[in-house]
């Protein structure tokens, strides 16, 4: 009883219980699609196109991710992969509902004497986050931890006519991101241009540097053995939240050395990713230029995934 009380009495500490307690979900319906890639060579199609070892899709491990590269190794999209709980011959694919024609086109040329079928699905996906308690839904296709970091909770799938209650959007969701040190979505890269290291792809579990050939793997191996990694993608935070707009690829600098320390790649509110120059990076120092060259503060946060014993962390000296 006294407990209650303590709660009936004073809100501040209620929604602060609530908000602690509670988890977060959001549909990811229009923002990511699914792709159906079902036949005899579907596995052997995959395993020649994405960074990832399909191979390794089983049972206890149904979900990787990975990304498609053009054959100069830059990123193309950025998909989960997902194992079809009861068909071993069909996976799907997990792509920015932006580009899913452009990637169905894409995959197409690659398809060349191969017994594959390529497919948009109408499927509900979700993002189950901000719980570390295992989450089950009965009615899913599919229920997973998201594969590339623990932290970033569960991904859930469901035939059309299913659904979660939703309590958070879109722009919440990608925050969430953010904050852990994410991109997603050809938002956050540019296509055929940004190099999968730099945004931390052997980090989040996305690649596998034994696996053999692929499309695009000469550039990914030979930046993984010599080790130079000089930027990489860092969350960020606004330290006063502002209601000025910011462009992409606005500039970051140090401002004690005047150096640039790199540029913005997305914000949400307060939050944001930026790709920074690891030698640069002052955690003191930071600010972000707005398009009148106003200088605001920005923190910089080292993702909970980054393994900082990894030697291709030693540039990061000031944190």
């Amino acid at each position: 009883m006294k407990f209650w009380k303590i709660l009936l009495t004073n809100k501040l500490t209620l929604n602060k219980i609530v908000c602690k307690r509670s988890l977060s979900v959001t549909s990811l319906n229009g923002y990511r699609s699914l792709i159906s890639v079902k036949g005899e060579d579907s596995a052997l199609f995959l395993q020649n196109l994405t960074t990832n070892n399909i191979y390794q899709l089983n049972d206890q491990n149904p979900a990787q991710y990975a990304m498609i590269l053009n054959s100069r190794g830059r990123m193309m999209y950025d998909t989960i992969v997902y194992k079809h709980p009861t068909d071993n011959a069909n996976y799907l694919m997990e792509l920015d509902s932006n580009c899913i024609e452009q990637a169905m086109k894409y995959f197409r040329l690659f398809r060349i004497r191969k017994k594959v079928d390529l497919t948009i699905e109408n499927l509900s996906l979700f993002s189950v986050f901000n719980t570390d308690k295992k989450f089950l839904s009965q009615n899913s296709l599919i229920t997973v931890k998201d594969p590339r970091c623990a932290d970033l909770g569960y991904r859930v799938i469901l035939p059309k006519d299913e659904t979660l209650s939703t309590n958070s959007d879109l722009n919440e969701y990608k925050k969430f991101l953010y904050q852990n040190g994410v991109a997603e979505n050809g938002e956050d890269f540019s296509q055929a241009n940004s190099i999968p290291l730099e945004y931390n792809i052997e980090f989040l579990n996305g690649v596998s540097f034994d696996k053999g050939c692929y499309l695009g793997q000469e550039l990914v191996a030979k930046t993984h053995y010599t080790g130079v990694v000089r930027k990489r993608i860092m969350p960020i935070k606004l330290v006063n939240p502002t209601e000025t707009k910011f462009e992409k690829e606005s500039v970051i600098l140090n401002k004690k050395t005047g150096q640039t320390v790199g540029k913005l790649k997305n914000l949400i509110q307060d939050c944001g990713i930026a790709m920074l120059r690891l030698a640069n990076v002052d955690k003191d120092a930071i600010v972000l230029l707005d398009d009148q060259k106003n200088e605001h503060s920005v923190q910089v946060f080292i993702p909970k995934y980054w393994p900082l014993d990894e030697p291709i962390l030693k540039d990061l000296k000031r944190f």
